[in-house]
Order: C-alpha cells, then sequence, then structure tokens
C-alpha cells in the first residue's frame, strides 16, 4: 500500500510540473532560450584564419590540366583559406598566383558547401529582429515533451521565413513555409531538432533539421547535423571534428554526405581538414578578399 501512494505522489507531481510549465508564456521561454543556446563556446575567440586541406580540389586541379601538353609546366596550385569571424561569419578563398576563373567557381562551391557557422546557428542573433516579426503573426504553441521545450509556430499565410531561424550551409527551402516546430534543453543550452512544414500540393511537405551534440569540458558542440527531406529528395549529413587549437576546441575536420536524386557522386562525400591555425587574425575583409556572411 506504501508503494502505491508514492508511486501516486510521484504521477500527481510529474502531472503537476506538465502543467506549470505549459502555462509558461511562450514569449518568455522563446527569449530564454534564444540566450542560453548562445552560450560562448570560445569566449575571447574573435576571428581565425586556417589552410583547409580537401582531395576534392586536388581533382579540380588534375580535371583542369588534362588537356595540356605534358611538355607545358602546371600551374601552381593555390592555397586555400578559411577565414571566420565571430560576427560576419564565414568564407573559404584561394590565395596565390594564377588562380583561373575555373578555380574561384570551386571555391566558391566549397565555401556553400562548407561555409556552415556551428556558431550560432540555430535563432541567429543577426536575424532575430526577423524572427520576432515573423512571431508575431502567427500562432505560438509551447510544450514540454520529455523535457524539451517545443515551440511551434503557424503562419496564417504560407511565408518565406528566410533565415530566420536557422543559418546558411544547407539547401533548405525557405518559401511556403506554414509552421516551424523546434526543441530546445535548456538545461544542456540546445537545439535538438527543427521541423518545417510547408504549404505545397506536391513534392516534399516537410524538412527536418536533427542535431547531435559531443561534450567537451562541460561544454556542448555541434558533431552531426542531419538535413532530411520526407520525400527524400534531399538527405544530407554534416560531421565536424573538434580538435584542441591553443585554449579552443576548432573543427579539425567535416564530412559532408549526401543522397538523393540532384546530388552528383562527387558531392556523396567529401572530407576537408583544417590545420594551420591562426587565431585572432585579419579577416579576409582586411586583406581585401570578399567576405560571406552566414
Amino acid at each position: 500500500m506504501k508503494k502505491i501512494k508514492i508511486l501516486f505522489i510521484l504521477i500527481f507531481i510529474a502531472f503537476l510540473e506538465n502543467n506549470l510549465f505549459a502555462a509558461e508564456d511562450f514569449y518568455t521561454a522563446f527569449k530564454k532560450a534564444e540566450t542560453v543556446i548562445h552560450s560562448e563556446h570560445n569566449p575571447g575567440l574573435k576571428s581565425y584564419v586556417c589552410d583547409v586541406k580537401t582531395s576534392q580540389f586536388d581533382k579540380m586541379m588534375k580535371k583542369m590540366t588534362a588537356s595540356m601538353p605534358e611538355n607545358l609546366p602546371r600551374p601552381e596550385k593555390p592555397v586555400i583559406k578559411k577565414y571566420w569571424d565571430r560576427k560576419k561569419g564565414m568564407t573559404i578563398k584561394l590565395e596565390g598566383k594564377n588562380i583561373f576563373p575555373y578555380m574561384n567557381e570551386m571555391a566558391k562551391k566549397m565555401s556553400d558547401q562548407f561555409a556552415l557557422d556551428l556558431y550560432d546557428y540555430f535563432l541567429p542573433q543577426q536575424t532575430r529582429q526577423l524572427r520576432h516579426k515573423l512571431l508575431k503573426n502567427a500562432e505560438k504553441e509551447l510544450e514540454i515533451v520529455n523535457g524539451y521545450h517545443r515551440f511551434t509556430i503557424t503562419f496564417k499565410e504560407k511565408t518565406d521565413i528566410k533565415n530566420a531561424f536557422f543559418k546558411g550551409g544547407l539547401p533548405i527551402p525557405t518559401e511556403d513555409v506554414k509552421s516551424v516546430t523546434l526543441s530546445v534543453d535548456m538545461e544542456k543550452r540546445l537545439v535538438k531538432d527543427l521541423y518545417i512544414t510547408y504549404d505545397r500540393t506536391e513534392g516534399y511537405k516537410e524538412y527536418k533539421l536533427l542535431a547531435e551534440y559531443k561534450k567537451i569540458e562541460n561544454k556542448f558542440y555541434m558533431y552531426n547535423l542531419y538535413l532530411m527531406a520526407d520525400d527524400h529528395s534531399v538527405m544530407i549529413g554534416f560531421r565536424t571534428d573538434f580538435g584542441k587549437i591553443g585554449d579552443y576546441y576548432l573543427p579539425v575536420k567535416q564530412i559532408r554526405t549526401g543522397e538523393g536524386p540532384d546530388v552528383s557522386d562527387e558531392e556523396r562525400r567529401i572530407e576537408v581538414e583544417f590545420t594551420n591555425y591562426q587565431l585572432n587574425h585579419l579577416t579576409a575583409d582586411k586583406k581585401g578578399g570578399s567576405k560571406k556572411n552566414r
């Protein structure tokens, strides 16, 4: 009988907690989520530059020079650099002599594929004003599911959300959006998943982003990010391995995998490595290059 009473009390407490959380104001909880997930992993790090190594570029150089006579000297291989700035984002650019247009096209493609700024990826601070503008004209619901705060934003009309809820770097359609749902772990300060539903008559109707984290020195770093469409037209995986550079944990290797009818064979698996870090270095802007904001 005593065990039954204890079980009843535990069930009652769980019921009471769920109802108290459910009564929590959406805006209060949402603003708290925006704050907690942006806790800095590398305080003091404002920018960096590093070398990028990938077999994809070697293949591109070989393809580009395949038709050249053997007795002609090959063009000097440029150095691939990654520039990151906490406020402006990141870009990948080429440095060296005789950089041909085709090389720059390759660098742009790599920048599009790997300029995935994991810092501040979800609910980016740069688009906070747009995000709250969208919230004003939407129905909002807050639930507590398995300890996660689940925020559901449903728009009255199909909407272009742009990058209000996530940064660029992945091929996520932002137009014709009907609703956005994301789950936040307030204690661990991270976003677990994000679902986007679309108002469409055919083709994909939902995209989902699933994030996995690795705990390093009591902080959680995004280790895997998966993007999937419900019609299987897009399936992308993005994995990051971290290493300690000075006092900071930074990407040392990234692997991007892709599946789907529009994914070429060469894009099904791309690996890049990052070496020779220079911390709090001049950005690409100050060296005369173009900056790609993310």
